[in-house]
């Protein structure tokens, strides 16, 4: 009874704090006054504050009280789940809340101790999340209805599991007809390859500004995509190991065809519009939902005569390291990955599930974007430097300055290739 009255009232100043009426640096009303006002007494709401300021959340000033600290929203709070698309905290408040009523879900803090993020962003923060394989083996010893692979390449050399898929998605082009109508461009054909993507381009920017035509390519998951398409790869993975990849001639023609991209289309006087408003963005199953566009789908654009080749987009499940409550672990895993919340994601249509039998009953034969999608999965590349954070940080760093500065692909790889063996060999995950 004490440990609900208690999580009441810490709730009551969370939830506060997360809709900015309790904003960073303000003082809080007194214990008793806030006692007062939530009729809990003030000897558990007085509890509630040392908590809160154990958590990092408040801290205390001797004889003028207590403020809510400016950095309240990047401490992760015991207990706590995360997610960034509304979707997954409704499974929260109907699937794991009932099983859970400790947890809270955490809509305005930066992280929790259990997260479903997307893919790169999980593989950016791997080194800080469990290893959740036996976890995984415990709930399921039978495999056979999970997408496999979908799930392996999330492991990384040294066997450590560091997320769950709960979903993914090959990724297209999803183009705007608003925008090809302004532009008086014609919709590109199912079959294209990289130069009509190049000559679409070309076309749209007689009308358009390069910011509307497509999507911040300075942005990760967008060079990396087009990377990928082209058949290009940062590392490779043999056997155990991770070897640097950059300079054999598949990667080396694929960043060229980037490098010329990228001079197209960063313009440094046109700002970059929302994905929505632009003639062609990146776009997985889910953000199909997300966008609710009855937009031109489009596969990624490939080499002509090469195999045109996807990225992965997913959403995965991560537990920080701080969590030991294993037990909480093992159920969590259990209910998202249950039949019936796999089911509820393939009903919303919100990606592919990672459950085969959820994902085939999510497809409709009809609908020729379930078809296009469907159709794209055996096209998924799995891409190592996923499993390497600082080999992916580094390269984004250096092709980015790489392309303010005008250097050539052959500089480029000269410089880099080096720095990222070094890496590898003494920075292992």
């Amino acid at each position: 009874m004490m440990a609900d009255k208690l999580r009441d009232a810490r709730e009551f100043i969370l939830e506060r704090i997360e809709s900015g009426e309790f904003a960073g640096g303000e003082k809080l009303p007194s214990a008793r006054d806030l006692a007062e006002q939530t009729r809990i007494s003030f000897v558990i709401m007085q509890m509630a504050f040392i908590s809160l300021v154990t958590d990092g959340v408040l801290y205390t000033v001797p004889r003028r009280g207590t403020f809510v600290r400016n950095d309240w929203y990047e401490r992760i709070l015991p207990n706590s789940f995360w997610a960034g698309y509304e979707i997954y905290g409704s499974i929260f408040t109907q699937r794991i809340l009932p099983h859970q009523p400790a947890f809270r879900l955490s809509r305005r803090f930066q992280s929790a101790s259990f997260e479903v993020r997307s893919t790169l962003p999980a593989a950016s923060l791997q080194q800080h999340f469990l290893n959740l394989s036996e976890f995984f083996d415990a709930e399921f010893p039978g495999k056979e209805d999970f997408f496999l692979q979908r799930i392996e390449q999330f492991r990384t050399p040294g066997g450590k599991l560091f997320a769950l898929p709960l979903i993914f998605s090959p990724r297209g082009i999803l183009c705007n007809r608003a925008c090809f109508q302004e532009a008086g461009c014609r919709l590109p054909p199912q079959d294209w390859n990289w130069n009509d993507f190049l000559d679409v381009i070309r076309q749209l920017r007689r009308r358009l500004p390069a910011g509307r035509i497509f999507p911040d390519l300075q942005l990760m998951h967008y060079w990396a995509t087009c990377l990928t398409a082209l058949g290009g790869k940062i590392l490779e993975k043999k056997g155990d190991a991770l070897e640097v990849a950059l300079e054999s001639e598949e990667s080396r023609k694929a960043l060229e065809q980037l490098w010329t991209l990228a001079h197209m289309l960063l313009d440094e006087n046109s700002d970059h519009c929302p994905e929505r408003q632009c003639a062609m963005s990146l776009c997985a199953r889910q953000d199909i939902v997300l966008l609710g566009s009855d937009g031109y789908i489009l596969p990624l654009p490939h080499l002509p005569g090469e195999v045109g080749y996807s990225v992965v987009a997913g959403d995965l499940f991560c537990v920080r390291n701080t969590v030991n409550d294993f037990g909480v672990v093992r159920d969590m895993i259990r209910i998202l990955l249950s039949e019936e919340v796999q089911d509820e994601l393939g009903r919303r249509k919100f990606g592919i599930p990672i459950r085969r039998s959820s994902a085939i009953r999510s497809f409709d034969e009809s609908d020729p974007v379930d078809r296009f999608y469907w159709s794209s999965v055996s096209k998924i590349h799995v891409e190592p430097c996923l499993l390497h954070p600082v080999c992916l940080q580094i390269f984004h760093a250096a092709m980015l300055q790489a392309w303010r500065e005008k250097r050539s692909v052959s500089e480029f790889i000269t410089e880099v290739a080096p720095v990222l063996r070094g890496i590898i060999n003494y920075y292992r995950f």
